[in-house]
């Protein structure tokens, strides 16, 4: 069952944004949200607030490159000042008829003849294309831009104008507070378009998951011949299969020039958002930005491609909320073995793919088996046996449900074809104390794009000079093995290169980024419990890691909605349980004026406690025997 998503991330945004704006008159600000995430909400609610402090009359222009991008923000814009959320102002009506939705080539125009202090923001949305010549007209002019975007960094390393990110999100926390689907991957399919035998082959697999997986499919192709050729392989294939739940009728394709049933674009788009299930074959340029279908729940990425950027947008179609959607599928193409293709993982990862680092992903259930797995990749990797005993260590006291390490790579001078086998390695934990710091030092050396001179400066200005020397010398030389990466995927000659086995599909051979999954294998009525929980991931997390540590779980009702869980270990399970009987027994002949007092009496005279203080403060959720909502669950016996 969908888990009830936490859009709490959204109001964060909103005063973090602001916050920059108003730190000068002409800054750039970027927001950083993943496709699905709900950026053109948090900027709406942005220009908004920004309208309701300059009550004089200030504008705001929201610019993008593409018609239904403005729809969409039109009519994002029109559900926020109709429903009467509790953060959205009452005359919201009113306010937004000072926003204006302009296309790029109405910008300098608008910007030309508008008064002085008459545009207090300009909104760039999809911001990766305001390196285009269209947009260099903001340069003239003194004015606060917002700008919108899934990456900061366009794929040809060109400059979008953010001088400062306002806010950002990783996919992975928006999985975690299921706001997005996390997709599942399938095998990648092979297919050559110049073969008859293997479109078809292609269409075929793709009608045999849509009898199953795929309830509504979006096929991304890239170029209008190739949507066509495609449709009609999909048309020939499922004539052969008898008893398809589709028909002919469900299936579909759209390109700039027409579409499968004649209709103008924005007509058959919606139609088919109101299809209940069915395939859709649209071009790249079509469908990349701006479309919002909800329910669609696989993607078929029918091209290979380097971009993270239209691999974000591509995929990102079928990740978004919706009624009774619990899955998301992503079947990609590769049309040999040599084309890079982007995996699960890359959708989500919280670190910078610039220097393309390789990705290992192990799985683990209960804290014995995560020590087992860290062990073997160590030793697989040769890793120093100093580096080796901090991490078993800081395993052993911090780790619980999903951590990464980041192993790099040291010199190596041995024969090629033994590199794989005898490369040595050291590692940066990305949990525990060290987490936050390494994730803000090498995303910013992957934005300056480890063109650095003094890699110790660079790091003494994140971590401080009073860092542990231990952590300081494996971080240093994390940063000396991106700069060989940097080298490596770019071409150029450095000592020894020759020694290592690169190839590009592969990535790096300098940076691996490690993560531990937790299997998450909850007791049927703990994953029910847990569904109305907005921490829901982190309670997961938590008991997959050390499931025999754990005899019941509480969770208590939010002020808003929604209710946040806490796992109770033995002695925590035993006062909780006690504490609740002695309780009911104070409670049982009380009149209903002295009930409060009476748990009011109990909370002043506890001395010590082994439970969270939120569960004290409020135990009295928890009294009820027979409540609407139970609030309490009991994984193992308790003895009194």
């Amino acid at each position: 069952m969908p888990q009830t998503p936490d859009w709490s991330y959204q109001d964060v945004a909103v005063r973090r944004c602001r916050e920059k704006l108003n730190s000068s008159s002409n800054v750039r600000v970027g927001l950083v949200i993943p496709t699905g995430g709900g950026k053109t909400r948090i900027a709406l609610m942005v220009c908004i607030e920004e309208i309701l402090a300059s009550p004089e009359g200030g504008r705001i222009l929201w610019v993008t490159h593409r018609k239904r991008l403005r729809l969409q923000a039109k009519r994002t814009l029109q559900r926020l000042v109709t429903e009467n959320a509790d953060n959205v102002p009452k005359d919201a009506v009113q306010l937004s008829e000072r926003i204006e939705f302009l296309m790029k080539g109405d910008l300098a125009s608008r910007l030309q003849r508008a008064e002085k202090g008459e545009i207090i923001l300009v909104v760039v949305d999809e911001a990766h294309h305001a390196a285009a010549p269209s947009y260099s007209v903001l340069n003239q002019f003194t004015v606060r831009g917002l700008y919108l975007t899934a990456t900061p960094v366009r794929t040809d390393l060109q400059p979008i104008g953010i001088d400062v990110i306002g806010f950002s999100i990783t996919y992975r926390a928006l999985f975690d507070k299921g706001v997005l689907v996390e997709p599942k991957f399938l095998e990648p399919a092979e297919v050559r378009w110049d073969n008859d035998a293997s479109v078809g082959n292609f269409a075929m697999q793709i009608l045999k998951y849509a009898e199953r997986e795929f309830v509504k499919t979006l096929i991304v192709a890239p170029t209008v011949d190739k949507v066509v050729r495609l449709y009609k392989a999909l048309r020939e294939s499922l004539a052969q299969l008898e008893g398809h739940i589709l028909g002919e009728e469900d299936l579909l394709y759209a390109h700039a020039r027409q579409s499968s049933t004649g209709d103008v674009l924005e007509d058959f788009l919606d139609e088919f958002a109101t299809t209940p299930r069915g395939i859709l074959v649209a071009t790249t340029e079509l469908l990349g930005e701006g479309y919002d279908e909800p329910s669609i729940n696989a993607v078929v990425v029918a091209y290979p491609t380097n971009s993270i950027i239209h691999m974000m947008q591509a995929g990102g179609r079928c990740l978004r909320c919706y009624e009774h959607k619990s899955e998301a599928f992503i079947l990609q193409v590769r049309e040999s073995e040599m084309a890079y293709h982007f995996e699960q993982r890359w959708l989500y990862q919280e670190i910078s793919d610039f220097l393309r680092p390789q990705l290992v992903d192990c799985y683990y259930n209960g804290r014995d088996e995560l020590s087992a797995a860290a062990e073997q990749i160590l030793r697989r990797h040769h890793v120093d046996g100093g580096s080796c005993g901090e991490l078993m260590k800081t395993i052993a006291e911090d780790a619980g449900g999903r951590i990464c390490l980041l192993l790099y790579g040291l010199p190596y001078e041995g024969e090629p074809e033994k590199f794989e086998s005898e490369g040595k390695w050291d590692v940066v934990f990305g949990f525990g104390v060290e987490g936050g710091l390494f994730t803000t030092v090498f995303n910013a050396f992957c934005e300056c794009e480890t063109q650095v001179g003094d890699v110790g400066q660079f790091l003494t200005s994140y971590a401080g000079r009073e860092q542990d020397p231990s952590s300081r010398r494996r971080f240093v030389g994390m940063l000396i093995a991106m700069q060989y990466a940097h080298m490596e995927i770019s071409g150029k000659s450095y000592h020894n290169a020759d020694r290592r086995s690169y190839r590009i599909e592969k990535g790096t051979t300098w940076i691996k980024y490690v993560t531990f999954h937790p299997q998450r294998l909850l007791p049927a009525e703990l994953d029910d419990f847990l569904r109305l929980c907005l921490n829901r991931a982190e309670i997961e997390g938590q008991y997959s890691c050390a499931p025999e540590d754990y005899v019941g779980v509480v969770r208590l009702a939010l002020p808003l909605n929604g209710y946040i869980g806490f796992l109770l270990d033995a002695g925590q399970g035993q006062e909780l349980a006690q504490n609740l009987r002695v309780l009911r027994e104070q409670l049982q002949d009380e009149t209903a004026h002295r009930q409060f007092y009476v748990v009011g009496r109990w909370k002043a005279s506890l001395q010590t406690t082994k439970l969270p203080l939120v569960i004290v403060a409020r135990i009295e959720q928890l009294l009820k025997t027979q409540p609407d909502v139970p609030q309490v669950l009991w994984l193992k016996q308790i003895e009194d």
